[in-house]
């Protein structure tokens, strides 16, 4: 599976069950794959999207916001 049909399986897996968007797969792309791996690719998905915002939660936040560049007045 390529990186876009990756991405449309997981995006169709978010909107409706794995079995119809495997068969959307089908449908749209005529990629043919399983409801298991459908599931599996989702749920892969959706476990890298956890680890990726739990990282950026724990980033440490600065004490004073950076200075604005906004354009000095005449």
């Amino acid at each position: 599976m390529t990186s876009l049909q990756h991405e449309h399986v997981v995006h169709l897996s978010s909107y409706m069950p794995f079995e119809q968007a495997a068969k959307m797969m089908q449908r749209m792309v005529g990629v043919q794959v399983s409801e298991a791996t459908t599931r599996r690719q989702t749920q892969q998905a959706g476990t890298f999207a956890l680890a990726v915002q739990t990282a950026q939660a724990q980033l440490p936040v600065p004490e004073h916001p950076p200075a604005s560049k906004s354009p000095s007045v005449w």
